[in-house]
């Protein structure tokens, strides 16, 4: 599950992308009428500190794949970002930067991911402007409800490896396609031929319909 800290207008909105994405997540934030309007919407969430151990703990942080810590002030989300990645090293995080010094310290404190609000936008204009069919895609992906693009490593998939690509089937058996393969190294391999040969340590970049990442673990995956 994911973890949301803050309900201001960068946690609403990743909340609902989340919730239409059917994923599992909690939101906290100490604001009860914040909170009465989570219920509203029908999210699980706690009132509290997103900077108490506790409050995290309550969270259930050491069985969570993220966090994301969306509150105000920059200070506080240095704060939750050290605080969380304390109780769970394994745990992936976003932060949010409202300004530029912000980020460096916010990759200190354990941030895999550090976002900024305006740089988002800035982004977005320019994917609409100049690349309008990336734009177009990423709509799909993100706002569709029937497409998923995913990450998966070989290790989940032990009867995939040794083989090449054509032989897995996998528009057949999964409907999935290989947009890329990331190799051990770091290397990128994008549109991979249908003779690339998947070794140990491969992360397999896909996209396709939603279920199609549980077909392929159970097509290749370990007993």
């Amino acid at each position: 599950h994911f973890i949301v800290c803050g309900f201001g207008r960068m946690g609403r909105a990743l909340c609902e992308a989340l919730a239409k994405k059917h994923a599992q997540f909690v939101v906290i934030d100490r604001s009860e009428g914040a909170m009465q309007e989570a219920a509203a919407l029908g999210y699980l969430h706690l009132i509290g500190d997103a900077m108490s151990e506790d409050v995290l703990s309550a969270a259930r942080i050491g069985e969570a794949g993220g966090l994301a810590s969306c509150l105000p002030e920059d200070s506080d989300n240095v704060f939750v970002t050290l605080t969380a990645s304390d109780l769970n090293p394994n745990l992936r995080i976003v932060a949010k930067a409202n300004y530029e010094e912000a980020h460096a310290k916010l990759r200190r404190a354990g941030a895999d991911e550090v976002l900024s609000p305006s740089k988002l936008a800035a982004d977005r204009a320019m994917t609409k402007f100049m690349l309008p069919a990336v734009d177009e895609l990423l709509e799909i992906v993100v706002h569709g409800s029937d497409l998923e693009v995913s990450k998966a490593t070989l290790s989940r998939l032990p009867r995939a490896v040794g083989n090449a690509l054509r032989d897995l089937g996998l528009p057949h058996k999964t409907g999935l396609m290989v947009m890329a393969v990331v190799h051990e190294d770091g290397s990128r391999s994008f549109n991979p031929s249908p003779d690339t040969v998947l070794r140990e340590g491969d992360e397999l970049i896909v996209i396709g319909p939603e279920g199609g990442v549980t077909k392929m673990v159970e097509h290749f995956g370990g007993e």
